[in-house]
C-alpha cells in the first residue's frame, strides 16, 4: 500500500540539530521542557526534530510495513520547509541539497521510495536552472506550496513556474505552507493553523489553479492535493453558483466543478462521511493514500486499515485507491511479491 503524503527531516538539518548550529537560516532552541525545537529568526516552531529519519531509511518503511501496512512512500520534507525565507543563490544551494538526498534515496531503495523535490518558486531567476537540475537527478514530483510569499498559485509570477514544471513532464504535490496560511492572525488558538488553516490552504491552491485555467491548458497535468482538496470538494457548489452568475469568475472553459476529477487527492480527510462525499464526487480513480506521517494527523489505527473498513468501496476501488491510482499518478512499477501483485489482491488480503 502505497502512501503519497509522507514527509521527511533532511538528513543536513538533522545533523545541523545534533551539532548545535545553524542550517539555511533554522536554528536548534532548547526549551525549558528539554525538548529541542527549531527558530526560524524570532520565529518558533514547535516540532521536535528526531535524531535520525531518513537516514535509517529501510527501518523507517519496515516499521511502516508492520504497523499500518504501508509499503512504499511518496515523501517530501516536512511543510514548513521550503526555503522561501533564502535569496535566490542560497534557494538553488538549499534545493540541491534536499534534492539530492531524495534521489540517493531512490536509487539505494527504487522498489520503497520516491521523493518529492523542493524549487524556488519565490526565485523565478533561479528557477528554470534548478528544475532541470531536478529532471537530472531522476525525480518525477515536485512539491508545491499553496502559496508563495502570500502570493496564490494563479498569479502572473508563479503560474508560468507551475507550467513550466508539468512541461519537464512531471507532477505536482501541491501542500498547505506552515508558516504563510491565509488568516494566520486568527488562528492561534485551537491549533485552528491546522485544523481550519491547512484544509483553507488546499483548497484555495487548488481552485486558483482551477480559475486560472491551468487544466484548460494542461489537460493531462498530474497535480495531487493532500488532505483531500481541503474543504473545495464541499463547497464546490458555490464556485459555480459564481461561475454562472460573474463574469470574472469565468476564467476557465467550464464550470469549476467539471475540473475537480482533473486532480488527484488523498484520503486524509479523517471521517467516514466525508472520504464518501469526496469519492462520489471525483471518483475512486482518483483518491489514493496519505497520511500525513510522521504527524500524528493520520486517522486512528491507520489510513490502510480505515479504507478497508469502508464497506461501499468495492474491491477494485479499493486496490485502486490503496495501489493502483498511486502507481499510476507516480508513472511507477515497483517490484511486488509474486503471490500478492496487484492484480490478484482481494479485498481480504487488500
Amino acid at each position: 500500500m502505497i502512501d503519497l503524503h509522507a514527509h521527511h527531516w533532511p538528513h543536513g538539518l538533522l545533523q545541523a540539530v545534533s551539532a548545535g548550529r545553524s542550517w539555511f537560516g533554522w536554528d536548534p532552541v532548547r526549551l525549558a521542557d528539554g525538548r529541542t525545537v527549531l527558530a526560524l529568526g524570532d520565529r518558533l516552531v514547535r516540532f521536535a526534530p528526531p535524531e535520525v529519519d531518513l537516514s535509517a531509511y529501510e527501518a523507517r518503511i519496515e516499521r511502516r510495513e508492520r504497523e499500518d501496512g504501508i509499503v512504499a512512500e511518496l515523501t517530501s520534507p516536512v511543510g514548513f520547509l521550503w526555503g522561501e525565507h533564502l535569496d535566490a543563490d542560497h534557494s538553488v544551494a538549499y534545493c540541491w541539497e534536499v534534492n539530492e538526498e531524495m534521489a540517493v534515496l531512490q536509487d539505494t531503495s527504487p522498489d520503497r521510495y520516491r521523493g518529492a523535490a523542493l524549487l524556488p518558486f519565490h526565485a523565478p531567476a533561479a528557477f528554470a536552472a534548478a528544475l532541470a537540475a531536478v529532471v537530472d537527478l531522476g525525480l518525477r514530483v515536485v512539491a508545491v506550496p499553496t502559496n508563495v510569499r502570500g502570493t496564490n498559485l494563479d498569479h502572473h509570477t508563479v503560474m508560468p513556474l507551475v507550467e513550466m514544471v508539468l512541461d519537464a513532464g512531471l507532477a505536482i504535490l501541491v501542500h498547505p505552507t506552515y508558516l504563510t496560511p491565509a488568516g494566520a492572525d486568527r488562528m492561534r488558538d485551537h491549533y485552528f493553523h491546522n485544523s481550519f488553516g491547512a484544509p483553507l490552504e488546499e483548497a484555495m491552491a487548488v481552485a486558483t489553479l482551477i480559475q486560472g485555467g491551468l487544466f484548460d491548458r494542461r489537460p493531462d497535468a498530474h497535480v495531487l492535493a493532500v488532505n483531500g482538496g481541503g474543504c473545495l470538494p464541499y463547497e464546490i457548489g458555490r464556485f459555480a453558483g459564481r461561475y454562472r452568475e460573474r463574469a470574472d469568475c469565468r476564467t476557465m472553459d467550464n464550470s469549476p466543478e467539471e475540473y475537480l476529477d482533473k486532480v488527484h487527492y488523498d484520503c486524509l480527510v479523517l471521517d467516514d462521511l466525508s472520504l464518501r462525499l469526496l469519492v462520489d464526487r471525483v471518483g475512486a480513480d482518483r483518491v489514493v493514500v496519505g497520511t500525513d506521517h510522521p504527524f500524528r494527523t493520520d486517522v486512528p489505527g491507520g489510513a490502510v486499515a480505515w479504507l478497508r473498513r469502508q464497506e461501499w468501496l468495492t474491491p477494485d476501488e479499493l486496490e485502486a485507491v490503496l495501489v493502483g491510482n498511486a502507481l499510476r499518478f507516480l508513472d511507477w512499477s515497483p517490484p511486488y511479491p509474486p503471490s500478492a501483485t496487484p492484480s490478484t489482491l482481494d479485498k481480504e488480503t487488500l
